[in-house]
């Protein structure tokens, strides 16, 4: 009970702290917002074409144009991540964004609603189409099934963008972080939940749809990597981030623009920096 109490309160602290990141970075958030739109745009109208269709089978088709939304998704988050580890931004970071993930994000948005759609089908399958109750139980056990795929989800993107790793590991540690933070993940639904609600309520908030899902995505992955201790600082980064790891080098020089500071050359700050990597992260890949 305690261990739930904590992932509950950890959940409400991220999702305080967003809503002061949403507010602290506005600027940043409408930059990224309306670079959102002009990505997802396409998309949307697709989904939109298709649902008014009504035809199952253009529905399936249409999974591999739907999963083009997370390229966009993920080139909002680049933006976002350098902002939330201090580092200066500009609209040509969103393109930077597009093209450093474009393969990786794609593929995951893909895979992701593969699974996800399978899942759905076997949902029906167990639910609609037999009469058996065996076949009901398991259809009941399926829909947490479902729900694990669905948080999985939700940090894909985040450590893809926040680690800079393959597709391999992006979903291995989604998928640890959610059998281990299930009812943090809950939170994390309720910070979608809002920003959906709010983008449909409020008209004014519509225009900062991208930028705020982008802020819940870096804020619940950091959040996950800090409580591991895997939180990786960036140059510049020492000391004036709230809540870091304990780190060597905390109100320093940075030593990647003065490693003669520390009698080390710039190679050795960079083994330096890959040996900590691996040793908070652990080198299991």
């Amino acid at each position: 009970m305690k261990r739930i109490l904590e992932e509950f309160r950890l959940g409400f602290n991220v999702l305080v702290r967003t809503g002061v990141m949403i507010y602290g970075y506005l600027g940043t958030v409408l930059l990224v917002s309306v670079f959102w739109f002009l990505g997802m745009t396409p998309v949307l109208l697709w989904v939109g074409a298709v649902l008014n269709q009504g035809d199952l089978s253009l529905l399936v088709m249409s999974i591999p144009i739907f999963a083009l939304g997370a390229v966009p998704t993920a080139a909002a988050l680049y933006v976002v991540n350098k902002a939330f580890h201090k580092e200066s931004v500009s609209p040509l970071d969103f393109l930077i964004g597009i093209k450093k993930f474009f393969f990786r994000s794609y593929a995951l948005g893909l895979l992701f609603l593969v699974v996800l759609s399978v899942m759905l089908y076997d949902l029906w399958f167990f639910l609609v189409a037999q009469k058996s109750l065996v076949f009901n139980i398991i259809g009941g056990l399926w829909i947490y099934v479902i729900i694990y795929v669905v948080f999985v989800g939700y940090y894909l993107l985040g450590f893809l963008v926040e680690q800079d790793i393959g597709i391999r590991k992006a979903i291995k540690r989604s998928a640890m972080v959610v059998l281990d933070n299930f009812f943090f993940s809950m939170v994390v639904t309720l910070m979608f939940a809002i920003v959906g609600a709010a983008s449909l309520i409020l008209p004014v908030f519509f225009l900062l749809t991208g930028g705020a899902l982008a802020f819940v995505i870096q804020n619940s992955t950091a959040a996950i990597l800090k409580k591991y201790g895997a939180f990786e600082l960036r140059p510049g980064e020492y000391g004036g981030h709230e809540g870091p790891v304990k780190d060597e080098w905390k109100g320093l020089p940075d030593p990647r623009k003065d490693p003669e500071f520390y009698g080390m050359t710039e190679e050795e700050v960079k083994r330096f920096h890959e040996d900590r990597r691996k040793k908070r992260l652990g080198a299991d890949d």
